[in-house]
C-alpha cells in the first residue's frame, strides 16, 4: 500500500542478499534507543544474527563471549574522542584487529570520518542509516553481490 515503504519490502523480495549475509553476526554498539531498534531491524533484514551493546565495555564483553563477528556497526558517541577511543579498544585487542568497524553517525559527524578512519575504522556511514546507504558498506565489507540488485533494477 502506498506510504508504507519502508523499505523492508525489498528485503523479503530479495533472498540472495539474505543467504549472503545469513550464518554471520554483526555487533551493533548503539545507546539511542529508538536507533537501535531501527537499525537492527534494518541489519536483520539482510540476514545476519544482530547482537546490540550499548558502550564500548559492553562491547568488548559481547565480542568476547561470542566470537567470529563479521562487521562492528558503531554508533557515534558523545565525542568525536569516544568514539576514537572506542575504536582504539577494539583495535588494540589482537582477536578484534582485523573485524571490520563502521561508524554511523550525523552530518556533523561526517567532518569527523577521517579522523575515525585514523583510528582504525574502516569507514563511515550517515545516519539516519537506510539501505541505500547500508547495503554497499555490507557488500564491501562482507562480499554480497549487490551487481544482482543492480540488474534487476537496470
Amino acid at each position: 500500500e502506498q506510504g508504507q515503504d519502508s523499505g523492508m519490502e525489498d528485503a523479503a523480495l530479495d533472498p540472495a542478499t539474505q543467504a549472503t549475509f545469513a550464518g554471520l553476526w554483526i555487533l551493533l554498539v548503539e545507546r539511542d534507543v529508538e536507533s537501535l531498534v531501527s537499525e537492527t531491524a534494518l541489519l536483520e533484514s539482510f540476514g545476519p544474527r544482530v547482537l546490540t551493546a550499548a558502550d564500548a565495555d559492553e562491547a568488548l564483553e559481547t565480542l568476547q563471549d561470542e566470537g567470529a563477528c563479521s562487521l562492528v556497526l558503531l554508533a557515534t558517541q558523545v565525542s568525536a574522542e569516544n568514539t576514537c577511543d572506542t575504536i582504539r579498544l577494539i583495535r588494540n585487542d589482537e582477536r578484534f584487529r582485523g573485524l571490520p568497524v563502521i561508524v554511523a553517525g550525523s552530518a556533523e559527524d561526517a567532518a569527523q570520518s577521517e579522523r575515525f578512519v585514523r583510528a582504525g575504522a574502516d569507514g563511515f556511514v550517515a545516519k539516519p542509516v537506510d539501505r541505500a546507504k547500508l547495503e554497499p558498506v555490507l557488500a564491501k565489507i562482507l562480499g554480497a553481490p549487490v551487481e544482482n540488485r543492480q540488474r534487476q533494477t537496470a
